[in-house]
């Protein structure tokens, strides 16, 4: 399901591709070409879920790393990069994001802000495949994790919560001139 959060203005159009319609690699080519009018009428901001399932293999990698369960949690992404045919830019993007999620997962049973990097893993990989997809049909996109839009949560790894107005203001200030050059 593609739900649309809200509309900011009557150009922007905020969409959260959930974890639930994000089920296999062919998944992202399909929803995607079901947005191709949301991306010619309307300035948009995707935001983006991890494939469904990824997270709890996520979790049981952190409490027992293995080689299967790495793989499990990789491969889904490496064949989305291959189906959807994108260039060697995505592929080079995904290769250093594993890369950190091994090192997460491997020190993630010792620390928290370990854990909390790899469990981040998912959505950022599918932000790279909808970005790498986005570039090779000729829109102008750019990924944006949370330092880049000035999301400020509290130093709780693990419970952190985002700090209100602040969070507001400097999302307002960050994404305000992308969007008016018309980059998704």
């Amino acid at each position: 399901m593609i739900t649309k959060l809200r509309v900011v203005t009557k150009q922007v159009t905020v969409i959260k591709l959930g974890g639930s319609i994000l089920k296999a690699p062919q998944d992202f080519d399909e929803i995607l070409k079901k947005l191709f009018k949301q991306f010619e009428e309307h300035r948009l901001i995707l935001v983006v879920s991890t494939i469904k399932g990824i997270t709890d293999l996520i979790i049981s990698a952190c409490e027992n790393p293995s080689k299967d369960i790495l793989e499990k949690i990789l491969i889904p992404y490496y064949n989305a990069l291959e189906e959807l045919g994108l260039d060697n830019d995505a592929y080079e993007g995904l290769r250093k994001l594993s890369e950190e999620f091994v090192h997460a997962v491997q020190n993630c049973i010792n620390s928290q802000s370990y854990k909390d990097k790899a469990l981040s893993f998912g959505e950022r990989a599918s932000a790279l495949i909808v970005n790498g997809w986005l570039r090779s049909k000729g829109y102008n996109s750019r990924v944006f994790g949370p330092s880049d839009i000035g999301l400020i949560t509290t130093s709780e790894y693990g419970n952190a919560s985002p700090l209100m107005p602040y969070v507001l203001f400097n999302i307002k200030g960050s994404l305000e001139k992308v969007i008016t050059n018309g980059v998704i």
